[in-house]
């Protein structure tokens, strides 16, 4: 984008989920890394003064597609609309997509939803109340007040994996965020490791390992950065 245009679209590149949600700041949000590759990611931003338009290029939803397209073009031309402008066409696109998103769904397919929510969030509350204790899959379904195949359905549908794979990964997440908000010289991997319920250390660490391509000790020792930032 050239100086003389008023609109500018702040770009984000992101090395890793804890970078990702410092790159939103004002946002409260949580980010779990739940396949095993090394994470980037990148966040596109534009202020129009009373309304902050971000873009996150996690996700290939349609939503996402089409902020990705205006902010696209935003960048390169050389005459935008007024912010005025802007700002009511995009609170009417955005509702339009929002209100089409619902009615995709009937009744019972939204209720199925939202039982399926209350079944993770009760899990989940769960989950970080109490990092250190573990439970089987029959006393994960009585904690969320459903039954075993309720449960394995639930986590099938909103997750797309089983209700330990998810709370192995999620603990996982969480030790990482740990490691990176110690320092090396008073923190130790084994004592992150056993709050978040993993006893078996060299498991850990090959699990570890596997989700974020490198070992817990080297994401300890690792020196913090923010999120590399450019105007486009």
């Amino acid at each position: 984008m050239t100086a003389c245009n008023p609109l500018q679209v702040q770009a984000f590149n992101t090395a890793d989920v804890a970078e990702q949600i410092r790159a939103t700041p004002g946002w409260v949000q949580h980010y779990q890394q739940m396949s095993a590759r090394h994470f980037a990611g990148r966040v596109r931003y534009l202020d129009l003064q009373g309304v902050e338009i971000y873009e996150e290029q996690m996700n290939n939803a349609l939503f996402s597609r089409w902020l990705s397209g205006t902010l696209t073009r935003l960048a390169q031309t050389l005459d935008p609309p007024s912010k005025e402008a802007l700002t009511q066409q995009l609170l009417e696109d955005c509702l339009y997509i929002l209100d089409n998103a619902c009615v995709c769904l009937d009744h019972a397919s939204l209720q199925r939803r939202a039982e399926e929510r209350k079944i993770m969030k009760r899990v989940a509350e769960w989950a970080a109340d109490t990092p250190e204790e573990t439970l089987n899959l029959l006393e994960l379904s009585q904690l969320a007040g459903v039954s075993l195949r309720q449960l394995q359905q639930a986590f099938k549908a909103y997750t797309g994996m089983s209700p330990t794979h998810w709370l192995r990964l999620r603990r996982l997440n969480s030790a990482r965020r740990e490691l990176l908000s110690r320092t090396a010289s008073n923190t130790m991997v084994a004592q992150v490791a056993m709050h978040w319920s993993f006893w078996h250390f060299g498991r850990f660490s090959s699990s570890y390992r596997a989700l974020f391509q490198e070992l817990p000790s080297q994401t300890l020792a690792r020196k913090h950065s923010g999120p590399c930032r450019r105007s486009s």
